[in-house]
């Protein structure tokens, strides 16, 4: 299951840790925004849990929802082609 995940945080710090994490897990898809290809939702829950340990919650936000392949196959895109395009199979 293809996840969408993006956050808004406030310090660069807690930026930056959060960005090394997911660069790790999913594909950049714009500056405080990932797609994550997860096998199953606990894998999906388990990035969310690592990521909401870094977050102040008074004062940042997160936000993470699954797409289904039929819906991220639909997507529409303008500019420079996305890494996940070329790395996922769309079934």
């Amino acid at each position: 299951m293809i996840y969408i995940l993006s956050y808004d945080v406030e310090s660069d710090k807690r930026r930056n840790k959060i960005f090394q994490l997911l660069k790790s897990a999913g594909y950049h898809s714009q500056k405080s925004v990932f797609l994550l290809d997860c096998a199953n939702r606990e894998m999906a829950e388990g990035i969310f849990r690592k990521i909401e340990e870094l977050i102040n919650k008074d004062k940042d936000r997160l936000f993470m929802s699954p797409l289904c392949r039929q819906c991220f196959s639909n997507k529409m895109t303008s500019g420079q082609k996305m890494e996940i395009e070329d790395k996922l199979v769309v079934c």
